[in-house]
C-alpha cells in the first residue's frame, strides 16, 4: 500500500479528467486526419515542455537502458494516438473514449503480473465489467463501426503499455526530461505514420491550427503530462483513475457541441465501462 492521497494529488487527477474529456473534440473539430493531429499534437507539446526545460535546468541525461525504454514508450504512444483518434472519424466519442479507456482494467493484470502488486476480488471485478462492456460497445454490424472499434482497441492496449512503462521509469527519470523524451519519439513516430498513410501535415484553415495548439496544451500538457507527474507520486492505478471521467465528459461534450448522442444502449455500456474502471481502481 502507498501513502494516502494528498490533496494536491486529488486537485492533480480533476485537472487531468476535465483536460482529457476535450480530447476527442478537439481533434473532430480540427478535421485533422488521425495521425497528422497526433504529430501536430506530439511536436507542439513536445517544444512547449522542451523549453521549459532548457529554462529550469531540470533536463539530464539518462542512461542508454533508460533511453530505449522511452524510445518504446514513445513509439506506443504515438500507437494510441495514431489509432483511437482515427477512430475517433468511425465511431461516436464517447464509444471510443470508453473502449480505448478500458485500460486501467488491463493495469490490474500488468501490476500483478509485472509489478508484484495484490488486488483483491473487487478489482477484479471491476476489471472484468469494464472489459465486458468494452467488448459490447465494440460489437455492431455496420463496418466501419468494427473497424473505429478496432482502432480504439489498440490504441487502449498500446496506452496501457505506454503507462506501465511510465510508471517504472518515473521512478527515476524527471519529468522533464522522461515528457520530452517521450514525446518527441511519439511525434516522429506519428510523423513517419501520416507520411506513409499519405495523410496530409499542412494546407489547413487557422481554426484548424488553433485547435491543434489546444490539443496539445489542454490534454497533452493538462492531461497527460500531469498523469506522468502522478506517476512518479502514486502507484499505478492511482494515476490512472482519472481517465474513468473521460468517456462521460467527452459524451457530454460531443452533444453539446458536435450533436453527437448516445443511444440508450450504447450510454448505458459507457456508464458501465466507467463504472467498472472506477471499481477496479478504487477498490482495496
Amino acid at each position: 500500500m502507498g501513502a494516502a492521497p494528498s490533496r494536491l494529488d486529488y486537485l492533480l487527477a480533476a485537472v487531468i479528467a476535465a483536460s482529457v474529456s476535450t480530447a476527442p473534440i478537439f481533434v473532430l473539430l480540427s478535421g485533422v486526419p488521425g495521425p497528422a493531429a497526433a504529430t501536430w499534437r506530439l511536436a507542439i507539446s513536445t517544444a512547449i515542455l522542451a523549453a521549459y526545460g532548457a529554462a529550469s535546468g531540470s533536463l539530464s541525461r539518462p542512461g542508454a537502458r533508460d533511453l530505449a525504454l522511452m524510445a518504446l514508450a514513445g513509439a506506443l504512444l504515438a500507437a494510441h494516438f495514431d489509432a483511437w483518434m482515427t477512430s475517433l472519424y468511425l465511431i461516436p466519442a464517447g464509444v471510443s473514449t470508453a473502449i480505448v479507456d478500458s485500460y486501467p482494467a488491463v493495469l490490474v493484470v500488468v501490476g500483478r503480473l509485472a509489478m508484484g502488486e495484490r488486488y483483491g476480488p473487487a478489482k477484479v471485478a471491476g476489471a472484468a465489467l469494464a472489459v465486458a462492456a468494452a467488448a459490447l460497445l465494440s460489437v455492431d454490424p455496420g463496418p466501419r463501426h468494427l473497424e473505429g472499434a478496432a482502432l480504439a482497441l489498440a490504441g487502449m492496449a498500446s496506452m496501457a503499455g505506454y503507462v506501465s512503462l511510465g510508471r517504472l521509469l518515473r521512478r527515476r527519470v524527471n519529468l522533464a526530461t522522461y515528457a520530452t523524451t517521450v514525446y518527441s519519439v511519439a511525434a516522429l513516430v506519428s510523423l513517419l505514420v501520416s507520411l506513409a498513410s499519405g495523410c496530409p501535415l499542412y494546407g489547413y484553415p487557422p481554426t484548424s491550427w488553433a485547435y491543434l495548439v489546444a490539443l496539445a496544451v489542454v490534454p497533452m500538457i493538462g492531461g497527460h503530462t500531469v498523469m506522468n507527474y502522478l506517476l512518479g507520486r502514486r502507484d499505478l492505478l492511482a494515476s490512472a483513475t482519472p481517465v474513468v471521467a473521460e468517456p462521460a465528459g467527452a459524451s457530454v461534450l460531443a452533444a453539446l457541441v458536435l450533436g453527437q448522442r448516445l443511444g440508450a444502449f450504447e450510454a448505458a455500456l459507457v456508464g458501465l465501462a466507467v463504472a467498472g474502471v472506477a471499481a477496479a481502481v478504487a477498490a482495496q
